[in-house]
């Protein structure tokens, strides 16, 4: 059968998402993207002999068994504590439960899959359902790792990849029989935990945390520190019974792509709000109602392709789907745009998603379907999505949100958060139909490009119900006023650099636009420090904006007697923004001492 029937819409309008190349966040409360390889690596697509219904169910030649292991440390930061309360604090991270450490250690170890670590290459580990992490029996302990005060704890590690049996011949370094190995030496950041916050913005750009990595592996050292270890991969003589125990990932046809929304990125919706001159692409391509300040709420979307055969797209310049128009150059942006990736709605209101590519970032299952490496990487050259293998637009991304600013919010309110991929069938869930040479064919839709030009369909034999995981929907709490900074901490973070758990503290306080100013701040207690965080106003709104650790205007430690803050007070945005006020916002530095009274005084 061809495409399915879908109500004509109109591309225009719809909001974009951009710049995913080498982008990566080191931040893994929030983590982006994943950081890709710089070389497409061939690998075979839809082997593995799995049903529907069902992955493989192994045996002699049917997969591929790789051990993968490490001995790590991960710790806590202590060095933005005032020195008089680290041992206290010390003392209550050592008796942490072992299963927050073993947290901690799973959230060091996701970076393995967000760094470029292997040899160029994406490295991807055993999905963490398979994971096991063994915590030395010493316990945690206090001590220094480099110039930093952290308290940290060893841990062992190791996990099972299952995957295509040719694919491991391969990998960037091919692991061909049983007893082949190899190792690598990876270095990552001891506290897993705001590295990006705590690297400023010597790593950052307007679009994301960058990677230039050599280049920030310094800057990590210099502010959080970072712990060397060695990844050991070697492969294993085929074991059915191991290979069941780590088998994770039902496949769905085995002859093809299918999609599948994973609504556990709806969950980690975040409230921010962001300022947009007129000259952003997103005020040109709509992410947003309106130049100024605006409230979004921020999410992941996150696909899983569940089938046996990879969504594949390959290369889009010069190809027939930049000739039929799927692809379209964004003229404010410079680069391809693909306008059927999926609509997001929040409530009734909406929110079109523009990809700007389709690549592979996480490795989802782990079966004898799923190859081991992927040649559709974050450069964006080749595009696709392994069988097995999902795609990731990471919350943060520029247009990876919805515009709440004039969402009724006037109190507290809960409301359903949907992500639907392939809305219009332009990505094959089935077959393609090709000509006798095997040229890709195309059927012409209602769909028109921003300039007027139409638009024609990849035609497809859908497999039956291909739809019927390309939906996911989830309750979404709005807070009646702030964002993600004064909301509460879903992790056991401390120090001023987290962006939640803060409290807006008093009316802002007016200062001359763009001047230096002193505050002189105190707070009762010196056993229990407080963080100050100043911020701007926005005057269009009529609120003080709750802004993170990278785009505050100030952030200070308040610990005994009187402390002065200088700072520059802000500058005039706009007609409608004209500077000169400041917000504060407070946090105690470690949650368990609570917050305590704080008082600022403009000299």
């Amino acid at each position: 059968m061809t495409s399915p029937a879908h109500p004509s819409r109109r591309a225009l309008g719809a909001p974009a998402g951009v710049g995913r190349a080498a982008l990566v966040t080191l931040a893994l409360v929030a983590a982006g993207p994943a950081c890709g390889a710089d070389d497409p690596v061939p690998v075979p697509h839809g082997a593995g002999g799995a049903g529907q219904g069902g992955a493989a169910a192994g045996g002699d030649g049917a997969g591929v068994l790789l051990e993968t292991r490490t001995e790590g440390r991960v710790g806590v930061l202590l060095d933005e504590l005032p020195e008089a309360v680290r041992a206290r604090v010390a003392g209550a991270l050592v008796a942490d439960d072992p299963e927050t450490w073993r947290a901690r250690a799973r959230r060091q170890l996701a970076a393995l899959t967000d760094y470029a670590l292997f040899d160029g290459h994406l490295w991807q580990l055993p999905p963490a359902e398979v994971w096991s992490i063994a915590l030395d029996a010493a316990g945690p302990a206090r001590g220094r790792v480099g110039a930093h005060d952290v308290v940290s704890i060893a841990y062992h590690f190791e996990a099972t990849l299952l995957g295509e049996a040719t694919s491991a011949t391969e990998m960037a370094v091919p692991l061909a029989t049983a007893g082949d190995s190899t190792a690598v030496d990876v270095r990552l950041p001891i506290d897993p935990d705001l590295v990006a916050a705590r690297v400023a913005g010597l790593c950052l750009t307007d679009d994301g945390f960058r990677l230039p990595f050599p280049l920030c592996l310094e800057v990590v050292d210099a502010r959080v520190g970072l712990v060397e270890t060695t990844l050991h991969l070697e492969r294993l003589p085929w074991d059915p019974a191991r290979a069941d125990a780590a088998r994770v990932g039902e496949v769905t046809y085995a002859d093809g792509a299918d999609l599948e929304v994973l609504a556990t990125g709806l969950e980690r919706a975040r409230v921010s709000y962001r300022y947009f001159p007129p000259t952003r692409c997103a005020l040109a391509e709509q992410c947003v109602g309106a130049p100024g300040w605006r409230r979004l709420l921020e999410f992941d979307a996150a696909v899983h392709n569940r089938g046996g055969g990879a969504l594949h797209v390959g290369a889009v310049i010069g190809s027939p789907l930049e000739a039929h128009n799927v692809y379209e150059l964004s003229e404010c942006h410079g680069h391809y745009h693909f306008m059927h990736y999926g609509d997001y709605t929040l409530g009734d209101q909406p929110g079109d998603k523009r990809a700007f590519c389709l690549v592979s970032s996480a490795r989802y299952s782990n079966n004898e379907t799923t190859p081991l490496a992927t040649p559709y990487d974050a450069s964006c050259a080749f595009q696709g999505i392994s069988p097995g293998w999902g795609d990731v637009y990471g919350v943060g991304l520029d247009c990876q949100w919805i515009d709440i600013t004039d969402v009724d919010t006037s109190r507290a309110t809960t409301l359903p958060l949907t992500f639907r991929v392939n809305p219009d069938a332009f990505l094959c869930e089935g077959q393609p139909t090709l000509d006798p040479d095997g040229t890709p064919l195309f059927e012409p839709t209602d769909f028109v490009t921003e300039t007027g030009a139409p638009v024609d369909r990849p035609a497809c034999t859908f497999f039956p119900g291909w739809d019927a995981n390309d939906t996911a929907t989830r309750p979404i709490p709005l807070p009646a006023r702030g964002a993600q900074p004064t909301e509460p901490c879903p992790l056991p973070v401390l120090g001023p650099n987290r962006d939640c758990g803060f409290t807006e503290t008093e009316p802002s306080i007016p200062c001359p636009a763009g001047q230096p100013v002193t505050l002189s701040c105190t707070t009762p207690d010196p056993d229990r420090p407080q963080a100050l965080r100043v911020c701007e106003t926005s005057t269009a709104l009529g609120v003080p904006i709750p802004c993170d650790a990278l785009h505050a205007v100030s952030t200070t430690v308040l610990a005994a007697g009187s402390t002065a803050v200088t700072l520059t007070c802000p500058e005039a945005r706009s007609g409608a923004e004209p500077g000169g006020a400041i917000s504060l916002f407070t946090a105690p530095l470690f949650p368990a001492d609570g917050a305590q009274p704080v008082t600022c005084t403009l000299r």
